[in-house]
């Protein structure tokens, strides 16, 4: 009602509501996790998650209210992920921190469809047809759009009045076709785009101001024994309690390894405080700073390093996970830095093709091997090339010609490439990791 009315009581109401369920349905950073059974016990979370996602999403909340509610669907996500999935079969628990059996009932399972479709849209800009974030509304992930790519996605030319920017964003736009014609920068959500650019973008560009994480490789083993995958994790901050990363791993008994570069704001002597269930090693520029590679946990280890501003560091954290609950946390302050948790947008994912010096024997790679389904697909498939030391896979798509149907994107390693708005028929999808082509005929229902 306030994205059709602009009254501002209705959004109010909305927030109340949305306080509620983050002061008595939100439980270890997880929403409702009492369940007892599925029915409309099951689905109508996922209904709820949905609508707060788009709340979440909404311009006119204030960035703290923006982000608190943010995290939380984040961290039902990570627990789902990690601890309500049978990876056996793919079905999914009415409570999403444990593990449901041989079967669940439909709305059950839609409900957590629903949690991670929210989840993976938090990340993306959103283009409204009207003032106000108000009209139709549709998502972009980080890249660049032609006047066609803008279409297929459903986005009309010279159609765009406000727009939402996620926290470290930017985007130039284009008032013609091919990233040509006069251009603007914006930074930040505008629920008015300005007079001289109502109904003019027919070509933008999507990407960070600032980092975007670490690269996180994660085993099953004490000590990188056996890979399972690879993503980018936008902070170290995790709770995964008695269960695991991911719902391909196996609770206890498994080792991450993040690397990247770290920027400071200050020129100044920083403190790291790292504090883990289990193991813990961390080196700063290539300095080991913390050696604590032992079976313990809540015990908080620290390190000062002293820290030139807005210079690219290499940072490596390594953490095994031996029995019961897991954790990992990494943070930093100096005098004119509060202590907080390190953000993505301080952390950066390593350059294409760089390797850092590794203090453990990398296990041999066989050939590598892609998955990817669904095929035929709808709107997405998840992609994942097996045995390579990739984070970042390049995708894209084709007609049958060789015509390009889709831009060129760059997604996770085991992440989703966005196919949506391509006709049905046949395509051939291209996709590039550490210098490995491969090719793939897809089919759209």
């Amino acid at each position: 009602m306030y994205q059709v009315t602009g009254n501002t009581t209705y959004l109010n109401d909305a927030i109340l509501s949305a306080e509620h369920a983050m002061t008595s349905r939100l439980t270890d950073g997880v929403f409702y996790t009492n369940e007892t059974g599925g029915g409309d016990g099951g689905l109508f979370k996922g209904i709820f998650l949905r609508y707060f996602t788009l709340l979440a999403r909404e311009g006119a909340l204030s960035s703290s209210t923006r982000n608190r509610y943010i995290n939380a669907i984040k961290t039902s996500a990570l627990a789902l992920n990690g601890r309500g999935i049978n990876a056996t079969n793919l079905l999914a628990n009415p409570n999403w921190t444990t593990k449901p059996g041989a079967t669940t009932d439909y709305s059950t399972q839609l409900s957590a469809v629903m949690l991670l479709e929210a989840a993976a849209t938090l990340d993306q800009a959103f283009f409204y047809k009207d003032i106000n974030y108000a009209g139709y509304s549709i998502g972009f992930t980080p890249g660049s759009y032609t006047h066609n790519a803008m279409v297929a996605r459903g986005a009309l030319n010279d159609d765009l009045t406000s727009f939402t920017l996620p926290e470290g964003y930017t985007i130039t736009f284009y008032a013609d076709d091919n990233y040509t014609g006069a251009s603007t920068v914006r930074t930040a959500s505008s629920s008015w785009i300005g007079t001289d650019w109502n109904d003019r973008v027919s070509s933008f560009v999507l990407g960070r101001t600032g980092g975007d994480g670490l690269k996180g490789e994660y085993y099953q083993g004490l000590n990188f024994n056996t890979y399972k995958l690879t993503r980018t994790d936008e902070k170290i901050d995790f709770n995964w309690y008695s269960g695991a990363p991911d719902y391909t791993m196996r609770a206890d008994t498994f080792s991450v390894r993040w690397t990247g570069r770290i920027k400071p704001r200050y020129t100044e002597t920083y403190t790291f405080y790292l504090n883990s269930d289990n193991g813990r090693r961390l080196w700063i520029n290539n300095v080991l700073v913390i050696d604590q590679w032992i079976d313990n946990w809540g015990t908080e280890y620290t390190a000062s390093v002293t820290l030139n501003a807005n210079q690219l560091y290499d940072i490596k954290l390594e953490y095994f996970e031996s029995y019961g609950g897991a954790n990992a946390k990494l943070e930093w302050a100096s005098t004119s830095q509060a202590r907080e948790v390190i953000p993505a947008s301080q952390f950066y994912t390593p350059p294409s093709g760089a390797r850092q010096a590794m203090p453990v024997a990398e296990p041999a790679m066989d050939k590598p091997a892609l998955t990817l389904g669904p095929n035929p697909f709808s709107d997405r498939i998840r992609i994942l090339v097996n045995n390579t030391a990739s984070a970042k896979l390049d995708v894209q798509v084709f007609q049958l010609n060789g015509a390009p149907v889709k831009p060129l994107q760059q997604i996770d390693n085991g992440g989703y490439a966005d196919l949506n708005g391509l006709p049905a028929g046949m395509y051939v999808i291209r996709i590039v990791a550490d210098g490995q082509i491969f090719t793939k005929k897809l089919i759209r229902q």
